[in-house]
């Protein structure tokens, strides 16, 4: 009797069980150096009750102390105003030694739509020394923040990632798809050859200025008025030359008096005659 060719169901479920493992992705590894949180920040130290969940892990380094008896807190949000603060981290048991590892899971918060910062909060005055943050939570991209460096007290220090861009890692698909039989699709057509450019024609020259009409020329200066002539006073008029007075008359003649005399009479007899007639 011929034994089956087909594997076990036993090798079956193996190779599922490693797809799967090999096939998580470890989150983006935010590697900027840290700093103080900016006094612009706003901290809404007053949670409005939200219904989304988040996971904080973290790493404390080898070399910090052996353990420790500071508090730490969490904040973080994105660029749209959603923030989640979280003052103490604590899940009950000692937390923060050297070499652990820290869940914490803070229930009922503000959904955030993608972390852009990050800040820890140490109050106290241990020398705790992170090795990593990693947040996850409900509808937002998982991020690892690597510290390896003491955190000053009684500040806000971690990161912002609105001034540094980061890329995801590419995916990794355990099953690469089996190649393509079918013939590949034909080209594209090539694209038709844009029209030439139009002549770039030169600029008409620009319109001469017209210049306004010359003024007049100035009106030649008044000639001075001649000095007025002196006022003298007018010579008297000349006296009126009198004729030569008339000689007197002859004195008159004996015989033009006796004719004078007969002159009379003959007026006087014609007088009577024509009076008489």
């Amino acid at each position: 009797m011929e034994r089956s060719s087909s594997p076990p169901l036993s090798l079956l479920l193996l190779l599922s069980a490693l797809a799967v493992v090999c096939s998580a992705v470890e989150p983006p590894q935010i590697t900027v150096k840290p700093d103080v949180a900016p006094e612009s920040l706003p901290i809404n130290y007053i949670q409005e009750v939200g219904s989304c969940s988040y996971e904080v892990t973290v790493a404390t380094s080898c070399s910090s102390p052996s353990f420790i008896t500071d508090e730490i807190g969490v904040l973080f949000g994105d660029s749209h105003g959603n923030q989640i603060v979280e003052k103490k981290l604590s899940n009950g048991d000692k937390v923060f030694d050297s070499c652990n590892t820290d869940r914490f899971v803070l229930n009922d918060r503000p959904c955030s739509v993608q972390i852009s910062y990050m800040y820890i909060y140490k109050d106290g005055a241990d020398d705790w020394l992170p090795n990593s943050v990693e947040i996850s939570g409900s509808g937002i991209k998982p991020l690892l923040f690597i510290f390896k460096s003491s955190i000053p007290s009684n500040t806000w220090f971690g990161f912002d990632l609105r001034q540094y861009p980061f890329l995801s890692p590419p995916s990794y698909n355990p099953y690469p798809p089996f190649p393509s039989l079918s013939p590949p699709p034909p080209p594209p057509p090539p694209h038709p050859l844009p029209p030439p450019p139009e002549p770039i024609l030169s600029p008409p020259p620009p319109p001469k200025p017209v210049l306004p009409p010359p003024s007049p020329p100035p009106p030649p200066p008044h000639p001075l008025p001649p000095p007025p002539e002196p006022i003298f006073s007018p010579p008297p008029p000349p006296k009126p030359v009198l004729p030569p007075s008339p000689p007197p008359p002859p004195p008159p003649s004996s015989s033009s008096k006796i004719s004078g005399l007969k002159l009379a009479k003959v007026s006087v007899v014609l007088g009577l005659l024509f009076a008489l007639l």
